[in-house]
């Protein structure tokens, strides 16, 4: 066999010899190319070109040995082979064998260098031979065409996997033998070497082909196995979808997934609609839904019903692919037309009827008055059968709405007087209205009678009767601040309110069977509780007379004096106190005085040496100036009760000056803008520096600005002049600096500080007048009252250092021009 191909490559040298003579010849000498490559032993990989110069091949293990023969582009050029040695050349000849060579198992490099004929260029040409054993059924490549397997192919690897789409139903395979003297099969049927089987069919999902392999001594066998995965069907496209009554607004597509249609009337409940897939969809599944309700499933081609509210509706045909994943929603939006009907059928009222004769059309009507014991009317709205999807709600004197069904009834309340009662039908299709009115009237209730009114603590000296109004009660102690009043309605006097004052007071509204504290003054007191009806005109005004005795207590709790203290330990009921001499440096006396707990209503003011007394509050300490020498200080507190007075005296010795060099500041007297400052000795002389002089008013706490300074020699006074004029009752803080006078005899003062009320006591109290009038409507007694109770009325107006008649007529001499109430 091996001398038969031999015979056959000669042959075939010689053929191609004879065909291509014009090939005999090159035009370049210095070209080292190949023009072919005898394969018989086994095909070169890659395919021959005289460009490439490295190849391999696969032989048959039942070959004798590697052989070949090649042509040279350029005849006459030199060719030498090697086998597996890079130092042994053997020179060949153009398209003769080479014969068989001593070829190893396994791996071999056969090269064939060439030289060109004119020695300047050589180029070597290599073989990669594999030679294999006779024992090897192993493949050198697998693959399944039109996809790849996975991991990449290895001899020694057994098992693999390969993925083809949906659309792909049958495969080929392509098997390489290590030894092409091997055999194989595929999935049973003999297979050749390199050559695509035939089509296997492939099922969706996981398919198994197994490739069995046998070396060419029959003595080995190995098994591959492929398993290719055939994906699902990814088609989730309709072929058509059909709708009934109406149509697409749109040409359906498959791959249009939008669609509207035209409105429908509201007659009109439910939509057929029809999907249907085509052949390519196979293993695809359909659903259907509306308004996102719950899915239906339906088959290709099956028709249902859709129902259909009013209004827009969007249904959605959901369409899966075999590949779940894979998924297409057809959408289809139609509007229901809205019933537009929205009469009622009927309208019932009771107590009582309608003065009109109910009509769908008809929108108002009246009743006659309903007593007031009718607080509420039953109201009944029936639709008309053809106002299906329509709603009721009604309200009464514009009140919130309440809903209701077509046939049910509803207790409306009743206000007293006129009530407007609205029925309002509203159809399916809300734009369209309609409001029945009904207009009834509810009689007021004229009840304003009491059936019990309480007091506490005492009680009325009269039996109560809801037709008594007025009562009296027997004095209340002083201690008894206020009374306790609880009225109570008839049951009869629905709708009546209560309100009650005292001593004509702000009235304070209050509910039925409601105790309210009513405030007691002293003296007598008149409290008045009003009743009105429902019906506003009528009125009932129940008086109650009650008068609160004054306080009698004028005592005080203690007396304190500062610097120094009394002889005598205090006592309430010890008027008469006395104090060690103080010394001529002490130029005032701090008294607080204090009353009793229970003395409310007492009054308390202070003076020195029968000077103008004070006013002062409880618990108020005051500075009183001591002249030098005996000062007698009373305190005088008033009862509540005025006639009650008791004076306390406080006797202090204020000792002489010793010190004969010094100057004191006995009193300031302030008039307009001038203050006039009295010290103890004629002066020689002042200081004209105004800083020796400050003054601060501490009522506003702002400063006053001395401008001028006058004094004569001789006289013991100085005059200072004030850019500004304070208000009556202003308190002013003077200060003096040592030095700022000095006497004839050579005397300087010392630094001194007093406070003075600006004003004279009638200049305080019309100052004070124009601020009687408290709330705004004249003047009443009750303000000239607070004014002479306050701690800084200083009632001895005319100076007398006492408060009578006299200060009286004053008093009212300033009121005369003015508009008194309560007198």
């Amino acid at each position: 066999m091996r001398i038969a191909k031999w015979l056959f490559f000669s042959l075939t040298i010689i053929v191609v010899m004879i065909v291509f003579p014009w090939n005999a010849q090159a035009n370049d000498d210095s070209n080292a190319d190949l023009r072919s490559i005898y394969q018989e032993a086994g095909a070169l990989s890659p395919d021959f070109s005289p460009s490439v110069t490295e190849y391999t091949v696969r032989m048959s293990s039942s070959v004798s040995g590697y052989y070949t023969a090649a042509i040279p582009l350029n005849p006459g050029t030199k060719m030498e082979y090697s086998m597996n040695s890079e130092s042994s050349w053997v020179s060949i000849s153009d398209n003769v064998s080479t014969g068989f060579l001593p070829t190893n198992r396994g791996n071999n490099t056969f090269q064939i260098k060439v030289t060109s004929k004119d020695l300047t260029t050589t180029k070597t040409y290599k073989i990669h031979v594999y030679y294999p054993q006779v024992d090897d059924a192993s493949l050198a490549d697998l693959y399944v065409n039109g996809t790849t397997i996975s991991p990449a192919f290895q001899a020694n690897k057994y098992t693999y996997s390969a993925s083809v789409p949906y659309a792909t139903s049958s495969i080929s395979l392509t098997g390489v033998l290590t030894d092409p003297a091997a055999s194989f099969t595929i999935n049973g049927d003999a297979a050749s070497n390199g050559t695509a089987s035939g089509q296997i069919p492939l099922n969706v999902g996981n398919n198994t082909i197994t490739v069995k392999t046998k070396s060419s001594n029959l003595a080995v066998e190995m098994t591959y196995t492929i398993t290719v995965t055939r994906q699902l069907n990814t088609e989730a496209r309709l072929s058509s979808l059909e709708v009934s009554p109406g149509s697409f607004e749109q040409p359906f597509s498959n791959d249009n997934l939008n669609y509207t249609m035209a409105d429908l009337d509201n007659a009109t409940s439910a939509l057929r609609v029809t999907p249907t897939l085509p052949d390519a969809a196979a293993g695809a599944s359909v659903r259907i839904n509306v308004n996102n309700g719950e899915f239906k499933r339906l088959s290709s081609g099956e028709g249902t019903d859709i129902p259909l509210q009013v209004g827009v509706n969007l249904i959605k045909v959901e369409v899966t692919a075999e590949e779940a994943s894979i998924k297409k929603t057809y959408t289809i939006t139609v509007n229901r037309q809205a019933n537009k009907e929205a009469g009622l059928k009927s309208l019932a009222v009771s107590p009582g009827s309608l003065e009109q004769l109910f009509s769908s059309d008809n929108l108002n009507y009246t009743m006659a008055d309903v007593d007031n014991a009718t607080s509420s009317l039953r109201v009944k709205p029936t639709l008309l059968e053809t106002a299906a999807g329509a709603s009721v709600r009604i309200n009464v004197n514009n009140d919130e709405f309440r809903q209701l069904s077509s046939g049910e009834g509803i207790d409306i309340p009743l206000q007293v007087g006129v009530n407007l009662i609205k029925v309002e039908v509203k159809a399916q299709e809300a734009s369209i209205k309609k409001t029945y009115t009904i207009t009834v009237n509810r009689k007021s209730n004229t009840e304003a009678r009491l059936k019990s009114l309480e007091v506490s603590p005492g009680s009325l000296e009269q039996s109560f009767s809801s037709d008594n109004l007025n009562y009296t009660m027997a004095d209340v102690a002083n201690a008894t601040s206020s009374l306790r009043v609880k009225p109570t309605l008839l049951e009869t006097a629905t709708g009546a309110s209560v309100r009650i004052n005292v001593n004509n007071g702000e009235y304070m509204p209050l509910s039925s069977g409601e105790g309210i504290d009513i405030p007691l003054q002293v003296g007598v007191n008149l409290i008045k509780v009003e009743v009105t009806a429902e019906e506003a005109s009528i009125k009932k005004t129940y008086t109650i007379t009650v008068n609160r005795k004054s306080n009698t207590e004028a005592r005080l709790k203690s007396l304190e004096v500062s610097p120094g203290s009394f002889e005598q330990s205090f006592s309430s009921d010890n008027l008469n106190y006395t104090m060690a001499d103080v010394d001529n440096a002490t130029s005032s006396l701090r008294v607080k005085p204090t009353l009793l707990e229970t003395a409310a209503g007492a009054s308390v003011r202070i003076n020195v040496n029968n000077g103008e007394f004070r006013q002062l509050s409880s618990g108020e300490g005051i500075d009183i100036p001591l002249q030098v020498g005996v000062n007698l200080i009373k305190v005088e507190v008033t009862a509540e009760e005025a006639s009650n007075i008791k004076e306390y005296k406080i006797t202090a010795v204020r000792k002489p000056n010793s010190d004969p060099t010094t100057l004191e500041l006995l009193e300031i007297k302030m008039i307009g803008a001038q203050a006039t400052l009295n010290f103890s000795a004629p002066l020689l002389q002042s200081v004209t520096d105004v800083t020796y002089y400050t003054v601060y008013n501490t009522t506003t706490e702002t400063p006053l600005t001395v401008t001028g300074i006058v004094y004569s020699t001789g006289s013991s006074q100085v005059i200072l002049s004030f850019n500004q004029l304070p208000r009556p009752t202003d308190k002013l803080e003077f200060k003096i600096q040592a030095g700022a006078v000095t006497s004839i005899a050579g005397q300087s003062n010392v630094a001194a500080t007093k406070t003075i009320d600006y004003g004279t006591p009638l200049e305080q109290m019309e100052y004070r007048l124009h601020q009687l009038d408290t709330d705004g409507n004249g003047i009443h007694i009750n303000e000239i009252v607070a004014y002479l109770n306050e701690p800084y009325g200083k009632n001895d107006l005319n100076e007398d250092g006492q408060f009578n008649q006299d200060d009286v007529q004053i008093l009212l001499n300033l009121i005369a021009p003015m508009f008194i109430h309560g007198i």
